[in-house]
């Protein structure tokens, strides 16, 4: 697994690979876009920035102790994916592919859930504030 801990790190990545499979982003502020394809990834502390729209494909993508308030995830494929003690404040999941979803232990005050496929998804209880 490739590991990647400043935004130099990741923008000089992404200048030779197409997507973030296999590999483990520590501790960013997200300033850009993020490719068309994070699946396989691992995002760990993370901040992603309010109102950014995220990738459409995100399979089996892992995501511990982000901060995604008010992000938006639209026609996305997010099977498999897990979100472990994130921070999913007023995020969007619109038309999504939530199955085999596991949201634990994960803050979604105000989240919203629309036309989305959550079949064998998990939601745990969210942590105190």
């Amino acid at each position: 697994m490739y590991r990647i801990a400043t935004n130099n790190d990741l923008a000089e990545y992404l200048r030779t690979n197409r997507d973030l499979s296999l590999t483990k982003i520590v501790g960013l502020s997200l300033t850009g876009n993020l490719p068309a394809d994070i699946s396989d990834a691992t995002f760990v502390g993370c901040v992603f920035p309010q109102g950014m729209v995220m990738p459409e494909t995100v399979t089996g993508t892992l995501f511990v102790e982000c901060c995604m308030a008010g992000v938006s995830f639209y026609n996305a494929n997010l099977f498999d994916t897990q979100f472990v003690r994130c921070d999913l404040s007023e995020t969007q999941f619109g038309n999504c592919d939530l199955s085999a979803v596991q949201f634990i232990d994960c803050r979604m005050d105000t989240a919203r859930i629309s036309d989305c496929d959550l079949d064998a998804a998990c939601l745990t209880a969210d942590r105190a504030a």
